[in-house]
């Protein structure tokens, strides 16, 4: 099998003196983004950088692969790259561009009705807590959510049960291709097969995390150590996926021997996430990152503890916010390789599950402050075992 594609240094051919690479190498180019993307990944200023050359590029072939990609790069490249090939010469060129479009105009519409869909359920809870009262809005929502959670799992497993002969059947591909006019095209389709899977599995995964029953197992546990572990969690997952955090700056400020009822792994986990989070707000591509701070704080009250996440990263729009908070799983964040839609809303349950709130602020080019608190008894418990 042909070694992977090395886009930077395509990329940096191709400004250089794009006729330095011959029109098939600038046809894979084109193609490996595109199949990246399609697997998942994050279209930064590399691989934008590229489809933005390619785009003008002389061979036909290679338009017509970066208007088949462009789908997945955000909406002002989406809306320059499709200005450019939408008028392109070539019939399949342009035939591809406005496939694209239709494509793009798709994911709007079911992005604006999933955003429509969950404000007209906050509105239906509102009516439902003003007509019958707090306590009795609360046990339909919870109705709802065991109704969701039961859907969920059951759909998780049958999907596993299919991914998992998938996962083996496409990864037998490569290996048994290696000669012939089409081989490479086999391989590339097939390592675009197997990426979509591994996103799938992830996908799958998450959901069973979201859908599965927690356990009702409280015990006292040191809330530094739970952040240590959590921020050791975090950096250690973002350096297996090749992220560079040296240039962050991070700091804990917590008071000694605070204490409070919790099933570790699951506060842990969810932690893990919002530092995971905090940290990502900084990448300015899949490995690099521009200088930042994350800050975490603990506050002790009689009550309850306070956990407050700080980082001077991008921050976020007002209308990313508001969905956002909704805790509800909904479209994946295109700015993240690995995102499925699931983090926040699997945070928020872990939380809430332990009688706490989550509660998120930001401010796009500002920074975000994520807000975690946990009471020193979790509701629905008369006493914390331990």
């Amino acid at each position: 099998m042909d070694a992977p594609l090395d886009i930077p240094g395509v990329l940096r051919r191709l400004v250089e003196n794009r006729e330095s690479l011959e029109g098939q190498q600038r046809l894979a180019a084109a193609r490996a983004i595109g199949d990246s993307l399609q697997g998942g990944a994050e279209c930064d200023e590399t691989a934008l950088a590229a489809l933005r050359v390619l785009a003008d590029d002389p061979k036909w072939e290679v338009r017509r692969a970066v208007a088949d990609a462009m789908v997945h790069v955000s909406d002002q490249d989406f809306a320059a790259l499709a200005a450019r090939l939408s008028q392109d010469v070539n019939f399949f060129v342009k035939r591809t561009a406005e496939r694209s479009l239709d494509r793009r105009r798709k994911i709007s519409r079911e992005i604006g009705r999933k955003q429509r869909a969950a404000r007209q359920c906050g509105n239906r809870f509102d009516r439902m807590r003003r007509q019958y009262g707090e306590n009795a809005a609360n046990d339909a929502v919870r109705l709802a959510l065991e109704q969701t959670e039961l859907l969920l799992g059951t759909i998780a497993h049958d999907i596993r049960s299919i991914l998992t002969p998938l996962k083996a059947s496409a990864a037998s591909l490569n290996p048994t291709v290696t000669e012939g006019d089409r081989a490479e095209v086999v391989q590339r389709k097939a390592k675009a097969v197997l990426d979509s899977v591994d996103f799938m599995e992830r996908c799958v995964t998450d959901i069973e995390s979201y859908s599965s029953p927690l356990p009702p197992e409280r015990h006292p546990e040191d809330v530094a150590d739970v952040l240590a572990a959590a921020q050791d969690m975090a950096v250690r997952n973002l350096q297996e996926v090749g992220c560079d955090t040296s240039a962050i700056t991070f700091s804990t400020e917590a008071p000694d021997g605070v204490r409070v009822g919790m099933a570790r792994h699951l506060v842990t986990l969810a932690l893990a996430n919002l530092l995971r989070n905090a940290y990502e707000s900084f990448m300015t591509g899949p490995s690099q990152s521009r200088a930042g701070q994350i800050a975490v704080s603990v506050e002790s009250e009689p009550a309850e503890v306070r956990i407050t996440i700080r980082d001077t990263g991008m921050g976020m729009q007002a209308e990313d916010l508001a969905e956002l908070r909704l805790f509800v799983p909904a479209r994946r964040n295109k700015a993240k390789a690995r995102s499925t839609g699931f983090g926040l809303p699997i945070d928020n349950r872990y939380i809430t599950a332990h009688g706490g709130t989550l509660t998120i602020n930001s401010a796009e080019g500002q920074g975000t402050a994520v807000i975690v608190t946990l009471p020193r008894q979790p509701n629905g418990y008369d006493e914390v075992q331990g």
